[in-house]
């Protein structure tokens, strides 16, 4: 079979238009991606961090942590808030400290959130997450400096990150 000029520049313009497609596709994800990680962040994190300020500011007593009874000193915390008429933000699970965060391209996070008195504690952020967040909060100012701080967890694919207000 030989080939003629014509056929090459059509072979060369497919190739560029799939290269071209796969560049677009790409973008695209990282761009829901980041909509997903910024809706995160704004719908859930912030408005924790603006309940704890509340909270702060109140006569809420702070339930007692002992630092092994996560889960239940969670639920003891949203208790005594529903008790004092203060409803904790809503989460898009049925906890209101459990957040499901599905990016395009990688696996389904449950991430918790441990509320204290002085930071709030995020477990299982996956790693383009917390880059954002640190982009979101520090500007990027990296994992050990500025108010949003972490550490990569055991299981060496997510992070533990700290917000201290």
């Amino acid at each position: 079979m030989k080939l003629t000029g014509v056929g090459v520049s059509r072979w060369w313009s497919r190739l560029l238009y799939l290269a071209l497609l796969g560049v677009i596709g790409l973008g695209g994800v990282r761009l829901i991606n980041f909509a997903l990680d910024a809706r995160f962040y704004h719908d859930f994190l912030l408005k924790w961090e603006l309940a704890l300020q509340h909270q702060n500011t109140g006569e809420i007593a702070w339930p007692y942590f002992s630092g092994a009874n996560h889960l239940h000193y969670m639920q003891e915390l949203t208790r005594h808030m529903q008790r004092y008429n203060f409803q904790p933000p809503s989460s898009n699970t049925r906890v209101p400290f459990v957040y499901r965060l599905h990016n395009l391209n990688e696996p389904s996070e449950q991430i918790f959130l441990l509320a204290l008195a002085d930071r709030i504690v995020v477990y299982r952020l996956p790693t383009q997450t917390f880059k954002r967040l640190d982009g979101f909060i520090d500007h990027g100012d990296g994992p050990s400096h500025g108010a949003f701080t972490g550490r990569l967890s055991s299981d060496a694919k997510t992070y533990t990150g700290q917000l201290r207000r």
